[in-house]
């Protein structure tokens, strides 16, 4: 999934970033620093994402493709009706209201971006982040994107394949093992009965 953070490294999160995808589309975009953007799911609860695959619904609210709300300054981000939308890499969201000419352009909102820190990062059922006091967050100015762009999986599929053949020859090198320790101990009871 685009933005999707969730490699498994021993017991925590790879908080690595994945590559970056340009895709051309307006309402792509893609966090080429640290941090995550503020969402809020259908049943209220806010969480954090870096899933940037975006869209306006029939509302006029901007949503991400799982039909999260993306939260801006003041809350979830409801836009207008428009002819024209941007993104900037600060967040910041600009229309041309619809009927107007293109040059007259309105901030609307800015992507509420936020950097905490990843020691406080817990993973939600949902696929969402979580920290505690998500409420209290500050928008952190040193979060920036990329538009017209996503990012892919930070899992390296060759590194995956590898790591999965080591522990496939480290399974079978237990089990065998575990066999040679079974035949070891029938034997030895064998004996004892032998005696």
């Amino acid at each position: 999934a685009p933005g999707a953070t969730s490699r498994v490294r021993g017991n925590g999160i790879d908080y690595s970033p994945g590559n970056i995808q340009f895709t051309g589309r307006d309402l792509d975009v893609a966090i080429t620093t640290d941090g995550w953007m503020k969402v809020v799911t259908e049943d209220g609860t806010q969480g954090l994402s870096r899933r940037g695959d975006l869209r306006v619904d029939v509302n006029g609210q901007l949503i991400d493709a799982q039909g999260n709300a993306m939260m801006g300054e003041g809350g979830p981000i409801t836009l207008p009706p428009f002819s024209q939308m941007t993104i900037a890499s600060d967040g910041t969201i600009s229309i041309v209201p619809l009927g107007e000419p293109p040059t007259t352009v309105a901030v609307i909102d800015r992507l509420m971006l936020v950097n905490p820190p990843t020691a406080d990062l817990r993973k939600g059922p949902n696929g969402l982040y979580d920290v505690d006091n998500i409420d209290n967050l500050d928008a952190d100015a040193n979060v920036q994107l990329s538009v017209g762009a996503l990012e892919t999986s930070n899992v390296n599929p060759i590194t995956a394949m590898v790591e999965m053949i080591e522990l496939a020859r480290s399974f079978e090198s237990h089990v065998q093992t575990m066999k040679s320790s079974d035949e070891l101990d029938t034997s030895s009871a064998s004996l004892m009965r032998l005696e």
